[in-house]
């Protein structure tokens, strides 16, 4: 592992050490080096976004802050390059492992929702890729076909025209060329007992050879797309300091769990939870919102197109479903893709007392028109989530009451922090913004069941137009604790940002990328 040295000399002022004392000054440095890539966002109606459920809510007056672009002399369009189409609807192709059928067993792709005969004791082993469900210039069609002897053994090909075999269904539409995120969908063979398997992305089965290359898809590594408490999530993890992030490579690449001195804080019940970004088109019913992080309401997760990641630090490049794919053609058994990308760079500041997360979020639309954009929220459990608190320059630290149940509070801030703590005050999560933008405090507490029940805090802006293929990203700081250390850590960065303006749109973290591991590839 290549080692990260600070590239400053420069000395920190003495009213830079936090209020509870610092080890070094020498830690202090290092930690200078993680600033700053901060954007001031456009503003317009107040209409705060938000997955599950969507409720109007007691909606407090905004005064809009002034109008800001982000990246100012970027607004050139950028093409997307190398994507399948704008709002693609997929179709995901699943396995089974049937022991009692033919003479030895066999492995049988189906599709997401198809009603088959299966026999007892199938396995259903989860979602291989996802492929086109429409047929177009740039797919090749995929068959299942089954074997016309004695060993009863399954096949997917391209074509129907195989010796010894016949189709017994249409699968979908694999793609011609590896799109960005897309990988080879490999047939692999077993010659006795005769089977046939398409393999998962990356699996080499023992007694199986390469059978050929069926064309490409987003691959899901046998993710179970159900409910919270049956997802199969396939995590990588990044911990210092007492922090673990574990982030789901099966959706989207989101913090799928977040622990702190024993506790879990992130609720991960559905794909619209977690610690994650969305864009929402304004004025579009709760079934349409746009496209998210980790998936759809359909529990669809989103594909990665890029995992990297270091012992304290986590970057994740992905392509967004559709919120709701009824939308836009699809269903529960078809997520629909929306064509352009998200990305997000999670680091930890290397810092002696406080645990400062530098997160900075990305987004690449697929097409031009206003979005509102959700750049970090997080739902969080009822354990770590019964107090709400803003921390502002103007007004310090301010404890809001808690939303009644299915309603929400929103304010504007200039800059400043928005914190939900345990109700004793030894847990809290806050994100700290150093520019303009909306917070908002959701309570969902009457929900049906116990892993249901949550609360959410939103860091967003609202109804800012945004070009195709044009990546726009912001910074925030996400900051774990208990709440006296969130408010400390809060000061610390609130006196960076004042002392060291220089550093605005600035990313000074050296180069990392001899750092990463990255397991997509």
């Amino acid at each position: 592992m290549k080692k990260i040295q600070s590239i400053y000399a420069f000395k920190t002022p003495k009213s830079l050490l936090p209020h509870v004392g610092m080890m070094s000054f020498g830690l202090i440095l290092v930690s200078l080096c993680l600033f700053f890539s901060l954007n001031a966002p456009a503003y317009g109606d107040i209409i705060p976004p938000g997955h599950w459920p969507n409720r109007p809510g007691n909606q407090e007056i905004i005064l809009n802050p002034p109008e800001e672009s982000l990246f100012p002399g970027t607004s050139s369009p950028v093409a997307i390059e190398n994507m399948p189409g704008l709002n693609l609807i997929l179709t995901p192709l699943i396995r089974y492992w049937m022991p009692s059928f033919g003479s030895g067993g066999d492995h049988m792709t189906s599709v997401k929702g198809l009603k088959e005969n299966l026999p007892k004791g199938t396995l259903n082993q989860g979602t291989l890729y996802y492929v086109n469900a429409n047929a177009a210039d740039s797919t090749l069609p995929l068959f299942r076909l089954l074997s016309l002897n004695s060993d009863m053994d399954h096949m997917d090909s391209n074509s129907t025209d195989v010796p010894g075999y016949q189709a017994e269904r249409f699968l979908g539409n694999s793609f011609v060329s590896a799109y960005d995120a897309a990988v080879p969908i490999k047939s692999m063979v077993k010659d006795y007992p005769m089977d046939h398997l398409t393999a998962f992305h990356g699996e080499t089965p023992d007694g199986y050879t390469d059978d050929g290359v069926l064309g490409y898809g987003y691959p899901r590594f046998g993710e179970l797309d159900a409910e919270g408490k049956t997802h199969n999530p396939i995590l990588s993890q990044i911990a210092y300091n007492g922090v673990t992030i574990n982030a789901d490579l099966s959706w989207g690449g989101v913090i799928y769990e977040l622990w702190w001195n024993g506790k879990q804080f992130v609720n991960h019940n559905d794909c619209g939870r977690e610690i994650q970004t969305a864009l929402f088109k304004p004025g579009l019913a709760d079934t349409q919102f746009g496209p998210t992080e980790a998936g759809d309401r359909m529990f669809q997760g989103s594909p990665v197109a890029e995992m990297q990641v270091s012992p304290k630090s986590l970057y994740t490049r992905s392509l967004p479903l559709q919120w709701d794919p009824r939308s836009y053609g699809g269903g529960s058994n078809n997520p629909v893709l929306y064509g352009g990308e998200f990305d997000r760079n999670a680091r930890f500041m290397l810092h002696p007392a406080y645990k400062i997360i530098r997160y900075t979020i990305g987004f690449k639309p697929a097409e031009s028109t206003n979005y509102l954009r959700e750049w970090v929220t997080a739902y969080l459990n009822l354990d770590v989530s019964d107090r709400f608190y803003m921390n502002t320059a103007q007004g310090g630290m301010e404890e809001i009451p808690k939303p009644p149940d299915s309603n929400y509070v929103t304010r504007s801030i200039d800059e400043g922090a928005i914190i939900t703590a345990s109700s004793d005050l030894s847990y809290a999560i806050g994100f700290f913004t150093p520019s303009p933008a909306y917070i908002s405090w959701y309570n969902f507490d009457g929900q049906e069941s116990a892993s249901d029940k949550t609360r959410k805090i939103d860091l967003w802006d609202t109804d800012a137009y945004m070009e195709a293929g044009v990546w726009q990203k912001r910074t925030v700081y996400l900051i774990i604790g208990s709440l006296k250390e969130v408010q400390d850590a809060i000061t610390f960065l609130r006196d960076i940002q004042r002392l060291f303006p220089a550093f605005l749109n600035q990313d000074l973290l050296p180069d990392t990328a001899n750092g990463f591991v990255n397991p997509t590839n």
